[in-house]
């Protein structure tokens, strides 16, 4: 018995010597260290929007990814892999600009074991969407309007979308990306953009797949509005207005046409505001602005009665105000020798019934409604303010208001 145990004992370690030097003179164990050997005969040739690179296929098994890394316009560095089983002797690269530049070129190993790299240099031809930009880019031209500019274009024959990509100069000398990038698909078309009240501006075209055509100086004349100066403002009361203002002699409360413009907005006790005695629709007012105005009007800001929800969007307060001018207004208070330059029509963000005012409501008719007036070729020293209708459309009645505000632009 114990010699059978001694002699299985022998054969063990036998057995474990044997498996031991087997193992560690394997001719199959893998080196995971071992370095792919580089691309060869690799070569270039230029593409619209890119470049197609050719190579001898790598004749290593543990090749799996052909690897190119190539800089980009912004500087950054962009990596491409490509599956070796598909792209075994060529790659090509898309999305490229113009510029010159150096691709380097090398492969991995399943071990993750990288080549040393080859660089190749390219110079891609102009893309086809890149031309199809610039085509629309040869056409783009501004025009100024108040605070801002439209931009016109044309060219867009397959009406793709395309972005403008707008920079400006402000007044100090420094540029700015505009925050906002507006985007078309029409043949032609304007585009008006405002708050941009600068001389120098900067645009070049992008599509969804961010190809980007030249970009264009472009330069302006800004138009600029300003404020229109109260002091000289004065009630031109004709025949037909209601603007005589309610009187009340024992809280000895005067709510006059003058109210409109004291500068003072959001009167917390309502004892600034206009306030008539009242009329069929529709109702008038006329203001003298003074001699020798300087400034083309081009918009008004209304500020309704607002230092309270409830005395908002009621039968008070004005829904729409229609706008005329003259210079010589006819004395008999009749419309003839006045020119319409709007219809402002307030609005109710909420959409809510008469009697209910939203949170939003309120904010939003406490800031003012402006509205834009048509511009015409000279100034005029009268307004004529026309109520056609109040919020509650209840006749004859009461209007209100809290202030007026006038802009304009120079002759």
């Amino acid at each position: 018995m114990k010699t059978n145990i001694l002699t299985t004992l022998k054969c063990l370690a036998f057995l474990f010597v044997t498996l031991c030097i087997y193992t560690s003179c394997s001719p199959d164990e893998e080196d995971t260290s071992k370095i792919p050997n580089p691309l060869t005969n690799v070569s270039a040739e230029n593409t619209k929007g890119g470049a197609v690179f050719f190579y001898d296929t790598p004749q290593e098994n543990e090749v799996i990814l052909v690897t190119a890394e190539y800089p980009i316009d912004n500087g950054a560095t962009k990596i491409e892999r490509f599956d070796i089983t598909k792209y075994s002797s060529s790659l090509t690269l898309t999305g490229l600009s113009t510029q010159k530049r150096k691709v380097e070129l090398y492969t991995t190993n399943k071990h993750g074991n990288r080549s040393a790299g080859v660089e190749v240099e390219v110079e891609p031809l102009l893309s086809s969407s890149v031309e199809y930009l610039n085509k629309i880019m040869a056409s783009v031209s501004i025009a100024p309007v108040v605070n801002g500019i439209t931009i016109s274009f044309s060219n867009n024959s397959e009406s793709k979308e395309v972005f403008f990509n707008i920079s400006y100069k402000d007044i100090a000398g420094n540029w700015y990306e505009y925050n906002v990038k507006p985007s078309a698909n029409e043949q032609e078309g304007i585009i008006t953009l405002e708050n941009l009240p600068y001389a120098e501006f900067s645009i070049y075209l992008s599509d969804s797949d961010e190809e980007r055509s030249e970009a264009k100086l472009l330069s302006v004349t800004p138009v600029i509005e300003e404020v229109l100066i109260t002091d000289k403002w004065v009630e031109y009361a004709l025949p037909g207005d209601n603007s005589e203002g309610f009187k009340d002699t024992q809280w000895g409360t005067y709510l006059p046409l003058k109210n409109l413009w004291d500068g003072i907005k959001l009167h917390s006790g309502g004892d600034g505001r206009f306030e008539n005695l009242g009329g069929d629709f529709p109702q008038s007012y006329t203001i003298d602005l003074g001699a020798n105005q300087e400034l083309k009007l081009s918009r008004i800001i209304i500020y309704s009665l607002a230092n309270y929800k409830a005395n908002t969007y009621g039968n008070y307060n004005p829904k729409v105000i229609e706008v005329y001018v003259s210079n010589d207004p006819a004395t008999d208070g009749s419309w003839e020798s006045w020119t319409k330059l709007a219809e402002c029509v307030s609005v109710k963000p909420s959409g809510s019934p008469i009697g209910t005012v939203t949170d939003s409501d309120f904010e939003y008719i406490r800031k003012g409604e402006s509205f834009k007036l048509t511009i015409t070729q000279e100034s005029y020293r009268y307004i004529r303010l026309k109520v056609i209708e109040t919020w509650g459309g209840v006749s004859p009645h009461v209007v209100r208001l809290d202030e007026i505000e006038l802009w304009g632009i120079s002759k």
